[in-house]
């Protein structure tokens, strides 16, 4: 992945949990965290799926038609089931499309949706007698579809509704448990035990299904966590929470390349605590650490959203700032240095104060930035030099 591109292309808000300090209004504006899934991002699916349930119902209609036409099944009776599959469509498409799906415990209504489906195939049993034995195969096709939604019990409950229902249907015809529509046709007790293996079958092939697609999205979950992870060590520092020295590096040429492109100013500069080794002599490498801490909070608080900051190494800070002439640059850069030497540093005496050296220059045209880069740290050890606890410009 090109992180310069990746970062570049966010809106830029704070990674989350990337760092032990807080985020202020500067840096805190620079990378986007992961896009995360909305609430109601599955509404879409959910109605994708109900329509592809409509078609399935559809060919079932287109099957019961065809046998219409064979003699198999008065045409009253067709257009009786069509009717029904036609009503149970229309309304969960409207639930679904509305929204008012959302205010039920399962928005996708898959339980009710299969319901509807059985109480269809209930009429066709009650109807057309001799059409039993040959739709058992549309039950089937009913618990399909909650293979990626229901657990097996959930699954075997809706097979005892539909044994329940095909049952009750054979009864309610006159033709009872033991009738036989015609020579040669299944008795009602044959068809309705055929029908509960049948689904039984299907609940446990459906449940396993839902059971793996389960652990797959757990996998997927864990796997989505531990890329952002993985994103977040590649663009942050650990201990500052800004970005490191890759990361900065990139930012800077990005910045070099888009000035040189639309013609505009860019400066660059180079940060270092003054005596950082003897806070770490003096009170712990704790200490140490908390001065660092303190250094981003304030880089971020004074810099603008449009500047970058990042930890080049050790107490090294590099600070790109696009569209930023020399005359422009030097007030932040003084507020800046100001804030360090008066932030208090958590921790230690409260007179203990922290200074910086700060050397800055600007991009020339048609240069590499490793050799701005390399200007800007050597105006900082000029600053050094000079007494520290300054901003010395590199000259040339």
């Amino acid at each position: 992945m090109d992180l310069t591109r990746w970062l570049s292309t966010r809106r830029r808000t704070p990674p989350h949990d990337s760092h032990p300090g807080p985020w202020s209004s500067s840096q805190a504006t620079s990378v986007e965290r992961l896009p995360t899934p909305t609430r109601d991002g599955g509404q879409g699916l959910r109605l994708f799926r109900h329509l592809l349930g409509a078609f399935a119902s559809l060919l079932v209609v287109a099957i019961v038609y065809l046998y219409a036409a064979a003699g198999r099944v008065d045409f009253a009776v067709a257009h009786g089931f069509a009717l029904l599959a036609a009503l149970g469509v229309l309304v969960f498409t409207v639930c679904i499309a509305t929204g008012f799906n959302r205010r039920f415990a399962d928005p996708s209504l898959t339980g009710a949706q299969m319901m509807t489906s059985g109480l269809a195939l209930a009429y066709l049993a009650y109807a057309a007698s001799d059409f039993r034995s040959l739709q058992l195969p549309f039950y089937m096709v009913a618990l399909l579809f909650g293979a990626f939604r229901l657990s097996i019990r959930q699954q075997l409950a809706i097979s005892v509704y539909f044994v329940a229902s095909f049952a009750a249907a054979m009864a309610a015809s006159g033709t009872g448990m033991q009738g036989m529509p015609r020579q040669g046709a299944p008795s009602g007790w044959l068809l309705t035990v055929h029908l509960a293996l049948l689904l039984v079958l299907m609940s446990l092939i459906g449940g396993y299904v839902n059971s793996v697609r389960a652990r797959l999205r757990t996998t997927n979950g864990k796997l989505q966590q531990a890329l952002e992870k993985i994103e977040r060590i590649a663009t942050y520092d650990e201990l500052t929470g800004l970005y490191n020295r890759r990361i900065i590096h990139q930012m800077a040429a990005k910045e070099t390349k888009r000035a040189q492109r639309n013609g505009s100013s860019l400066c660059v500069a180079m940060l270092d605590a003054d005596h950082f080794k003897r806070f770490n002599d003096q009170y712990g490498h704790a200490a140490g650490d908390e001065v660092l801490r303190m250094l981003s909070r304030c880089l971020q608080g004074t810099l603008r959203e449009s500047e970058y900051v990042g930890r080049y190494g050790g107490e090294e800070f590099l600070i790109v700032l696009p569209e930023t002439t020399p005359e422009r640059a030097q007030a932040p850069l003084q507020r800046l240095r100001q804030a360090i030497g008066s932030a208090p540093i958590e921790g230690l005496p409260g007179d203990v104060r922290v200074t910086v050296s700060i050397g800055v220059t600007e991009h020339h045209r048609g240069e590499d930035i490793q050799a701005t880069i390399k200007r800007a740290d050597a105006a900082l050890y000029q600053a050094k030099h000079e007494g520290r606890d300054r901003v010395v410009w590199a000259k040339g």
